[in-house]
């Protein structure tokens, strides 16, 4: 009996370790299976699985790491380029209200000197109608002086029988004038 019980014993203590070594096994390899050599497969441990999904989680981890880094490191190029174009736009808006001013200053010059040369057109206007009346006087004074020239010279021109008359009746006298002075004035009486 000693022997049954013993092989009762060792039965149900291999029953036991058969239903242990099952438990064992399933909770250590999972369902997956490897190619191990060749044509011969094997289940793979549970943590081969754990390291491969960690290696994985932490690649993934890395993967997302680089890009917020790449998105972080684009977002601040992006705020300096903002910032940048936004002092960009306040110059310029600097630069637009000084050359609004400058363009004021300008209107106002060109108002000031277009008023001075329409009263520089109107005194050029009257100086030339001025001018041209001095001018005609002048022409008429001149036209007035050679009329009287040319009856001048038409006079002069008349007067020379006169002329040398005169003369010579001049010096009639003088020689005549000059008998008398030496004539005693007794004879002349």
């Amino acid at each position: 009996h000693t022997h049954t019980h013993i092989r009762s014993d060792t039965m149900y203590a291999q029953k036991t370790a058969k239903l242990l070594r099952d438990e064992l096994f399933d909770a250590v390899f999972s369902s997956e299976f490897t190619a191990v050599g060749q044509g011969h497969l094997q289940r793979v441990p549970f943590f081969d699985l754990i390291k491969d999904a960690q290696r994985r989680q932490q690649e993934d981890q890395a993967g997302l790491a680089r890009q917020m880094e790449a998105v972080a490191k684009r977002e601040q190029a992006a705020h300096e380029m903002l910032e940048a174009e936004r002092a960009a736009a306040a110059a310029a808006q600097d630069t637009v209200k000084d050359l609004e001013g400058q363009i004021s200053l300008l209107q106002h010059q060109i108002t000031s000197l277009t008023s001075d040369l329409n009263a520089a057109r109107i005194h050029a206007t009257r100086v030339t109608a001025e001018a041209s009346a001095e001018a005609a006087r002048h022409a008429a004074a001149a036209e007035t002086a050679r009329s009287q020239l040319a009856a001048a010279a038409l006079a002069t021109q008349e007067l020379r029988p006169f002329k040398s008359e005169y003369a010579n009746a001049q010096t009639t006298f003088d020689v005549l004038s000059e008998w008398h002075l030496r004539v005693p004035v007794s004879v002349c009486v």
